[in-house]
């Protein structure tokens, strides 16, 4: 347990069982750090003030900040998870796509983001309406992944196609990469990459690597418009 004495000077003393959720007074947690208003309100003037009036207000401040740096990384890691987790908003809404097939001749189709299952989940609804992959339709399901801090998407889609990545945002970019292999056993890489985000539009695509990411080979760029 954490305690001031009569002379201002913090003492700790040391018990058997855990301090696990015993990191601020007055049987506060751990968890309780994640929000600054409640760390305040923990540290409670009448219960925790020092027995000497004289020095009652310059330890009751000291022990404010003494608690707040002790949360400081708590806070600071709740922050950063919390952005993470948002990368990937500029992908939701209602969008019209359209790309060069082959043949140089243009092709649309659309797709619809939403977040899911109480917001923590991203879901995709991919068509592809005409040109060489009309009728081609796929759903993927995207989730950040606290305990790793990266996120992870899996795909499906109407040609019994499955794929796994893993991704994050890159700088102004964000991307999702796997390992795969071609039928002959070779390794390669794959790699989905949204670039130039603006609020209305963005551009996707859909690359490969046989040197393993030396050189990229682009193989699909797709166009996102929101309707």
């Amino acid at each position: 347990m954490l305690r001031f004495t009569q002379t201002g000077i913090l003492t700790v003393l040391t018990r058997k069982r855990s301090l696990k959720n015993q990191l601020t007074p007055g049987g506060c947690t751990r968890q309780l750090c994640q929000n600054p208003s409640i760390v305040m309100a923990c540290v409670n003037p009448e219960r925790d003030k020092p027995h000497s009036s004289t020095n009652s207000r310059t330890l009751t401040k000291n022990m404010k900040t003494f608690y707040l740096l002790l949360c400081l990384p708590l806070l600071t890691g709740a922050a950063f998870a919390q952005d993470a987790a948002n990368d990937l908003d500029f992908w939701l809404g209602d969008w019209n796509l359209r790309w060069q097939d082959t043949d140089s001749t243009e092709a649309t189709g659309i797709n619809r983001i939403v977040r899911e299952l109480d917001g923590k989940v991203i879901c995709e609804n991919f068509e592809a309406l005409n040109g060489a992959f009309a009728g081609f339709v796929g759903r993927s399901w995207s989730v950040y992944d606290t305990r790793t801090k990266t996120w992870k998407q899996t795909w499906v889609d109407n040609q019994g196609g499955y794929l796994d990545f893993t991704g994050g945002k890159d700088g102004d970019t964000f991307v999702f990469s796997r390992k795969a292999s071609t039928p002959d056993g070779k390794e390669l890489l794959q790699k989905m990459v949204f670039h130039s985000i603006e609020t209305d539009h963005f551009t996707w695509d859909w690359m490969r690597s046989t040197d393993g990411g030396e050189n990229w080979k682009l193989l699909w760029r797709i166009f996102y418009s929101r309707r």
